[in-house]
């Protein structure tokens, strides 16, 4: 009985351990607000939701390009992103 209430309780823990590391790096972004400065982002014909990602951290507007990139994979809207010249806010959240 004690070593099925050990393995459970190291089971949480392990759990708690991973959500908090997760987290830690989930939401290392910008705080979700308007900006007055503006950038422009091109986005060419065939880049990946990857290669977008990196633009938009490079370029400062957003902080996470994983966590945007993630992201993106399930939302739809990201299917409509196309190609050209974009003028974005700066450092926006991308969750």
């Amino acid at each position: 009985m004690r070593k099925i209430l050990g393995l459970v309780i190291s089971v949480l823990a392990s759990t708690l351990v991973a959500i908090s590391f997760h987290n830690a790096f989930l939401l290392n972004d910008y705080r979700a607000s308007s900006s007055n400065e503006k950038i422009q982002i091109i986005i060419e014909s065939g880049d990946t939701g990857f290669d977008i990602a990196n633009k938009l951290t490079e370029s400062g507007v957003i902080k996470a390009s994983k966590v945007f990139y993630k992201i993106a994979l399930n939302d739809s809207r990201a299917k409509s992103i196309a190609p050209g010249v974009h003028e974005i806010d700066t450092r926006i959240s991308s969750i």
